[in-house]
């Protein structure tokens, strides 16, 4: 072997360790002289054998690289930028230009994990949203109501134009069954004659009114319901809230 091969065999070894390590399956740091490699080659004079001249170049230019990825595949550790297919999967560890390691990453977990992580992120979502939605609840509680009794007079004002509603419709309801009960007879009369087109369109009325009228009466009794318990619950609430001397508006 020549001098110059020779020569040119150490320059490569320093220039590109990673090469060298994996051809004698010994590890070594990425990028950690790339520098002083490079160095040393631009003030050689050698003549570089030319079947060493295309992996010294090949070296010197992962050298200049921003940043190196490496994992361990079977015991022996791989290393490349962007990062090798094979390490997608596994441990790796980036390396910055110069052999700094930057940051270390886990292993991707498996389907399982994964679901579970991502079904505890949600739920995790879910309950801050909650808790978010509560908070501006209470700040609108507690911005809406100066005591208890002023949330009581609200509760009877609103309970007091559901009730007239009621009362209402059940009264109208009352006066149109008389109607139609009446009509009915009327029509019982005809002793199986045709009934006049007027009579069959105001039996007609009346039962759509009728069932009209059963639905506002089914309606608003369960309006009356709902303002009961938001008024009871918002009570309970405010008390809570004003007993709290850390809350904050």
């Amino acid at each position: 072997m020549t001098t110059e091969s020779v020569l040119a065999k150490a320059i490569l070894k320093k220039a590109c360790p990673r090469r060298q390590s994996e051809e004698s399956g010994a590890p070594a740091a990425p990028g950690g002289e790339g520098r002083s490699g490079r160095m040393h080659l631009a003030r050689s004079s050698l003549q570089i054998p030319p079947k060493l001249v295309w992996p010294l170049l090949a070296c010197l230019s992962l050298s200049a690289q921003a940043e190196v990825t490496c994992c361990f595949v079977q015991g022996k550790r791989i290393c490349g930028d962007p990062a090798p297919l094979v390490c997608l999967d596994k441990a790796r560890v980036i390396y910055e230009k110069g052999g700094r390691i930057k940051r270390e990453l886990e292993p991707p977990p498996p389907p399982e994990e994964r679901e579970r992580r991502l079904a505890e992120e949600a739920k995790r979502k879910e309950e801050a949203q909650r808790a978010e939605e509560q908070r501006r609840r209470d700040h609108a509680l507690l911005a809406s109501y100066a005591s208890v009794e002023e949330i009581d007079r609200l509760q009877k004002r609103r309970l007091a134009a559901h009730q007239r509603t009621l009362d209402e419709a059940r009264e109208r309801l009352a006066a149109v069954e008389v109607a139609y009960q009446k009509q009915n007879e009327e029509k019982g009369a005809l002793a199986g004659k045709p009934i006049p087109p007027a009579m069959a369109k105001q039996l007609a009325d009346y039962e759509a009114e009728i069932d009209a009228l059963r639905a506002v009466i089914a309606r608003t009794e369960n309006e009356i319901e709902a303002v009961k318990r938001r008024f009871e619950e918002e009570k309970a609430r405010f008390r809570e809230l004003k007993s709290r001397p850390s809350f904050t508006r």
